[in-house]
């Protein structure tokens, strides 16, 4: 829900209420950039072979979603795992994970 104050809403000569152009624009650029993000989002989970072609889970994006990180180092740990060099993936992660690492 939006809330509008001021000069964004208009009443005609009927009582009827109607919003600014202005704020429409701003509503419709919004829902079309949060659209556009949620598909960004869905690309990157099919490129890391999270998602399947018809948006499924996949067995590795069962994994991930175990995992409280990003897709890409939580990838990583599991093939760190199933290639049993845990350790040093262990490591990589860990450094990779900090925003500043010095």
């Amino acid at each position: 829900m939006f809330l509008f104050y001021g000069k964004s809403l208009h009443y005609d000569s009927r009582g009827n209420t109607y919003v600014n152009n202005n704020v429409l624009r701003l509503l419709y650029n919004f829902s079309f950039t949060f659209a556009a993000k949620v598909q960004n989002a869905i690309e990157y989970l099919k490129i890391n072979r999270a998602l399947d072609e018809t948006e499924n889970l996949t067995i590795v994006g069962r994994y991930l979603t175990m995992l409280p990180m990003e897709p890409k180092l939580g990838k990583m740990l599991i093939l760190g795992a199933i290639l049993n060099c845990l350790d040093p993936m262990l490591s990589v992660v860990a450094a990779l994970s900090v925003l500043i690492l010095f």
